[in-house]
């Protein structure tokens, strides 16, 4: 998958368990997903897509994918695109 022109905008920097910060990404079709996430945990990081909290019936809080993809190879490649862009923004913003 290779998109004709991925942005990452409004890198900012939270650390709290696996949480490292927050971010935008801008595509040159048009689209902005706001309020993805980068997380990492033993040296792995992966991106959050935006979701939305809910309480479950024992109490507890999950969350519900507000994006999703038809299938694991095609949210994959999409990461790959976009996690180099997100590290590079990480360093800009001094982390």
């Amino acid at each position: 998958m290779t998109m004709q022109a991925i942005k990452v905008s409004n890198f900012k920097a939270f650390n709290k368990n696996t949480l490292r910060g927050f971010f935008d990404v801008e595509f040159s079709f048009g689209m902005i997903l706001k309020e993805c996430v980068l997380c990492e945990k033993d040296s792995k990081q992966w991106i959050g897509w935006p979701a939305k909290p809910y309480d479950k019936r024992d109490g507890t809080k999950a969350w519900t994918n507000i994006v999703d993809f038809v299938d694991n190879k095609s949210k994959y490649l999409l990461q790959d695109e976009v996690l180099p862009l997100v590290l590079a923004a990480m360093a800009e913003a001094g982390r």
